[in-house]
């Protein structure tokens, strides 16, 4: 049961990031961009992909590693680590909502770029441990 409530979370959970980072990038480039908006156009789409493909390779780890009664103690830390790296991609769009909306342009996207590579530092960290994690699980069954 905690393997399958933790797939689907982390499945609706990237879900809600992907499309959360989608509507934060909507009405970004006008007919005719400059060399800036392309710059941050780039730069949110590879936020984007970066989000999308930890997104996917944590769902097929999540379906690869196995759950018995004798590592239900790491599934429940593997739960705790996806639900705090989560919390920090879920915050990754709404600062940039935010910044973009109340900030002068420049300075907003300033400020969201270096909050992302913050909570990307963050949150690779938090996944190095949960590699570990899941290495231990599928080791120890």
């Amino acid at each position: 049961m905690t393997k399958t409530i933790s797939i689907i979370s982390w499945a609706i959970a990237s879900s809600v990031f992907l499309w959360l980072m989608t509507i934060s990038q909507q009405n970004i480039l006008p007919a005719k961009p400059s060399h800036e908006e392309l710059i941050q156009s780039f730069v949110s789409f590879t936020f984007l992909l970066l989000g999308g493909g930890s997104s996917y390779h944590i769902i097929t780890e999540l379906f690869a590693t196995p759950f018995t009664k004798k590592v239900s103690k790491q599934w429940k830390a593997l739960s705790i680590h996806l639900t705090l790296v989560m919390i920090i991609f879920l915050s990754v769009p709404g600062v940039i909502l935010i910044f973009r909306d109340y900030l002068p342009p420049s300075l907003g996207w300033l400020l969201a770029v270096l909050y992302y590579m913050i909570a990307h530092i963050v949150s690779l960290f938090l996944l190095k441990k949960t590699i570990i994690i899941f290495k231990y699980i599928k080791m120890h069954v």
